[in-house]
Order: C-alpha cells, then structure tokens, then sequence
C-alpha cells in the first residue's frame, strides 16, 4: 500500500508538470505576464488601502478559526471531524518518504494551477471573448 501511494504522488506530479510545460511551450512566458496582477491576486482587490481588509479578517476568523475552537470545545463535532478524517486517512502519508512525495504533489499542485487555470485559462477566455 505503501508504494501505491508513493506512486500516486508521483503519478500527480508528473501529470500536473506535464500539462504545465505543454501549455508553457504552447505559448510564450509572456502570455502568460500580460494579465495585470489586479486580475490574478484577488488579495489586492481586496485591500482597503492601508491594511488588514476587515472582511478578509472576518472570514477568516469564523470560516478557519471558529470551527477548530467548536471542535477543541464541542466534544461531538470533535467526534464527527474525526469520523470525517478516518474516511480519507488512507491517502494521506504515513512514512517520511512518502510525506517526501506528497510534499512534491502539493507543491506541483499549486505551481501548477498558477500557470494552467490563472495563467492560461483566464487569458484564453478573455481573449476568446
């Protein structure tokens, strides 16, 4: 089981940097620089000039923060997070090397992403437009 794992992160990785050279290749690095930073960091959309943005603080607090506190308080929903986890425990590394590859996917994961779906894909569909 282990390999299986190990070679899925593998598999992952190579898949997403296989797609991302192609698209790369496809077109030039400038493509994919022309899209001024307002369109892919939606952070700086979100700025109110001076700061922490109060709505970002706000989500964060009651979308990440709030939830760990009812889980560390509310024995129940401590229960039921962990019956959620057990459900996909499988795929998560277990030993040093695979946590190795895992930690390679999920890089490639959101380098990849960057360059395919913010790179790429919104350029494609402004442009298509």
């Amino acid at each position: 089981m282990q390999r299986v794992k190990a070679s899925s992160y593998v598999r992952i990785s190579i898949g997403l940097w296989v797609c991302s050279v192609l698209l790369l290749s496809i077109h030039p690095l400038e493509y994919y620089l022309r899209a001024p930073l307002q369109e892919i960091d939606f952070l700086s959309r979100m700025d109110n000039g001076g700061g922490v943005n109060p709505t970002l603080l706000a989500v964060v607090l009651i979308g990440v923060v709030a939830p760990i506190i009812l889980a560390v308080l509310h024995r129940p929903t401590r229960l039921r997070a962990i019956a959620a986890y057990n459900q996909f425990d499988y795929l998560l590394p277990r030993t040093k090397g695979e946590f190795i590859f895992f930690a390679a996917a999920s890089v490639s994961a959101g380098s990849c992403e960057e360059i395919i779906y913010r790179g790429f894909l919104i350029r494609y569909f402004q442009e298509a437009t």
